[in-house]
């Protein structure tokens, strides 16, 4: 498993276990850094985590510093979404990590597997055509996770 699996995977599980505890997703708020760390994920450590939470009206996706020329291209395609799409950028001191809405009609006692292949594990295809870093690809994560729940209703 790369270091990019491992994350994806260790992320994907802590947001999926947001959606079932209320109490891990206040944590996972108030201190990402440690909480995604405890979780498994490799984050730097001399960069500032900040969770951006997801509501069902609107997606956050996270830039890299410097990935401008994309943004024009990422908001065509949040437009698509139906909802409000906020584009942050990361830089060299400061790394957003959006945390998801649940989907609709969303279960707090749904499978676990279940609940991580909708919070991002199934998504890994596209994450690996994304030749950007690691916080642009968790963002397009939570996009598919907007995506994912259309196509489930």
């Amino acid at each position: 498993m790369t270091p990019t699996d491992k994350n994806l995977a260790a992320y994907s599980q802590a947001v999926a276990r947001s959606w079932r505890d209320p109490g891990y997703r206040k944590e996972l708020v108030a201190d990402p850094g440690k909480v995604l760390r405890e979780a498994g994920m490799e984050l730097p450590e001399n960069v500032q985590i900040k969770a951006l939470q997801d509501t069902a009206q609107l997606t956050h996706l996270v830039l890299p510093a410097g990935a401008h020329e994309s943004e024009a291209a990422l908001r065509q395609m949040a437009a698509s979404l139906g909802h409000q799409v906020k584009v942050v950028h990361n830089s060299e001191g400061l790394m957003h990590v959006p945390i998801p809405h649940p989907p609709e009609g969303f279960q707090a006692d749904a499978a676990s597997s279940a609940l991580s292949a909708i919070a991002g594990g199934q998504f890994a295809h596209i994450m690996r055509d994304i030749n950007v870093s690691v916080s642009v690809s968790v963002s397009v994560v939570a996009a598919a996770v907007v995506v994912a729940t259309a196509s489930l209703s």
